[in-house]
């Protein structure tokens, strides 16, 4: 089991061979989310004003890492959202 933490969830984050699936989802407070994650995780957070913004809250690092995932059977995915808009960003 693998946990990730990032900020949006695909269809395409599920392999094709994985057949039908099950998905849960459930809203976590900021203490359940930090909890979760003391345990280890992989960050797929790609933009530093968002990694920053979690690390305030989580009061966590929160590595910068731009990449795709596959999820197995297990794993978890903590998805992070802002709910009154979007933080500006500089560059790309």
């Amino acid at each position: 089991m693998v946990t990730y933490l990032g900020t949006a969830f695909s269809l395409q984050m599920i392999p094709p061979e994985a057949g039908e699936v099950t998905i849960k989802v459930r809203k976590l407070t900021v203490e359940e989310a930090r909890e979760v994650l003391s345990g280890g995780f992989i960050s797929v957070v790609g933009h530093e004003v968002t990694a920053r913004v979690m690390e305030k809250l989580l009061g966590i690092k929160v590595p910068i890492n731009r990449t795709t995932i596959r999820l197995s059977k297990g794993d978890v995915l903590i998805v992070f959202q802002l709910l009154h808009g979007r933080t500006e960003q500089t560059g790309s």
